[in-house]
């Protein structure tokens, strides 16, 4: 579950209006991989406003097709719910006299 978590955060792109207004909280979103993979019945469980849970929606439908769970052989479809975290984080401090590549 951890690794479907961070896949998600990794896509979530901050809306600019919940950044410039500095929010923050913790979204739960649902999701199903069908038998065949793909992520479907994507559904907010709990938002905190439409403008980032849409973030959310849409970081889910970019995850990569998964490996759908088994059962006696065959592949069967999967309910998840995850929590995403809208957080504002400071950027790392760069040594002085250190330039990136």
């Amino acid at each position: 579950m951890a690794g479907i978590v961070k896949a998600i955060q990794q896509h979530v792109v901050y809306p600019p209006d919940a950044l410039r207004e500095q929010v923050q909280g913790r979204i739960f979103v649902t999701f199903v991989v069908a038998a065949d993979g793909q992520e479907q019945h994507v559904a907010i469980v709990k938002g905190l406003r439409p403008d980032c849970d849409s973030a959310v929606v849409w970081a889910v439908r970019q995850l990569p097709r998964f490996e759908p769970g088994i059962n006696k052989g065959e592949p069967v479809a999967v309910s998840f719910t995850a929590p995403v975290n809208f957080a504002i984080t400071a950027p790392s401090p760069r040594k002085p006299g250190l330039t990136p590549r």
